[in-house]
């Protein structure tokens, strides 16, 4: 995390999009090297997701007098070829987004983008998604994941415009 992380977060923070991937065998500990599977306890064997979560927050904090914030989060599943989205509100059934681009983009039409303004918050939305991700038994996992999940944090940033300060 320190490594790789933390740089991934430095250019981040500069302005640059940041994306983490976990690839690997089943059973090989992707979900709890990323998080899905936090349990709301931050410590030192959190996944990468609620570490960075707590790390943008503290920068935000850090920063809130050079800048204004708006941070959203999105989580979607891709599972037998549909998008789910995992923080709708609708059943599994009737939460399939499609995916379409555009002239500045990838887009996903009524992909639920949940404000958040704290690690809390943000936690709340990925054990809520998390909890609704399509599971199965494998030869090599009894309770694998069988999708894979995103979690998305954008973070927004406005610089305070010095003219407006008030004295």
């Amino acid at each position: 995390y320190d490594e790789i992380v933390t740089a991934l977060l430095d250019k981040f923070f500069s302005g640059f999009n940041a994306t983490i991937l976990a690839y690997g065998q089943t059973g090989s500990g992707k979900t709890h090297t990323m998080g899905t599977a936090f349990d709301g306890e931050l410590d030192e064997n959190a996944g990468i997701i609620p570490r960075i979560m707590s790390d943008i927050f503290e920068r935000i904090k850090n920063l809130a007098n050079e800048c204004d914030f708006v941070v959203k989060c999105s989580f979607m599943e891709l599972y037998q070829e549909q998008l789910y989205d995992l923080l709708s509100h609708q059943p599994r059934e009737q939460a399939v987004v499609e995916m379409r681009e555009n002239r500045n983009g990838v887009i996903m039409p009524g992909l639920t983008e949940m404000l958040v303004s704290s690690v809390s918050e943000t936690t709340d939305c990925l054990l809520r998604g998390s909890s609704g991700r399509a599971v199965a038994a494998t030869a090599m996992n009894e309770q694998s994941s069988r999708s894979h999940a995103i979690f998305t944090i954008t973070v927004e940033a406005t610089k305070n415009d010095e003219m407006y300060v008030q004295l």
